[in-house]
């Protein structure tokens, strides 16, 4: 989880140059800032896989609010994510860049594709409008809210499916509390309030 991180050119949160896949897995970035690359900054891997992610109010000023990769060689994917009100282009790509793009939540960014990106059409993707309450309305007090906003039960962000099961046995959320790799903590009621992580701002805490 990355939360109010800031660099001058690229990788606000990560600026990681490799080779094979870049995998991003039930991760959660907020608030971070950076020229390209606001979340991440990519360099010479030959693709990148986002999936079961949440990605709110982060700023790429040139390139990429939340992703700039460059010089992809091989078909990259995003699966189950959310990115809403990012400031600038969220995912944004130089090289090979293709489907799959699936089950995602985009709402409010500046643009949600850029670069060679542009060509993918995510079909099955949400695009919401600015009327929809999609995360939980913590009080601004609680860092949960800034570090891992998590989308308000009933709303289409939740039990999108299509095929993996989350934690608690229903259809996959969208964002970094679905999949099978979520933490299994979000799902239980820790301080016995009658409301789960995923609903509570401190879950130790009742009250």
């Amino acid at each position: 989880t990355w939360c109010a991180n800031t660099a001058v050119t690229g990788g606000g949160a990560v600026r990681a140059a490799g080779t094979g896949a870049l995998v991003v897995r039930n991760d959660g970035a907020a608030d971070n800032a950076a020229a390209a690359g606001g979340v991440y900054r990519a360099i010479d891997f030959t693709r990148a896989d986002v999936a079961f992610s949440t990605f709110v109010g982060n700023i790429g000023s040139t390139s990429g609010a939340v992703l700039y990769a460059t010089d992809l060689t091989e078909a990259s994917s995003l699966d189950h994510v959310a990115a809403t009100g990012n400031d600038g282009t969220a995912f944004e790509a130089t090289g090979v860049v293709a489907d799959p793009v699936s089950f995602n939540g985009f709402l409010s960014n500046t643009a949600d594709f850029g670069g060679d990106w542009t060509a993918v059409v995510p079909s099955d993707s949400l695009v919401f409008d600015d009327s929809i309450p999609i995360y939980n309305n913590y009080p601004a007090s609680c860092e949960t809210l800034s570090l891992q906003p998590h989308p308000t039960v009933g709303t289409p962000f939740i039990d999108v499916g299509p095929d993996n099961l989350d934690e608690d046995g229903s259809l996959t959320d969208i964002g970094l509390s679905g999949g099978p790799d979520a933490d299994p903590l979000l799902f239980l009621d820790l301080d016995g309030d009658g409301f789960s992580g995923l609903e509570d701002c401190d879950d130790t805490r009742a009250d």
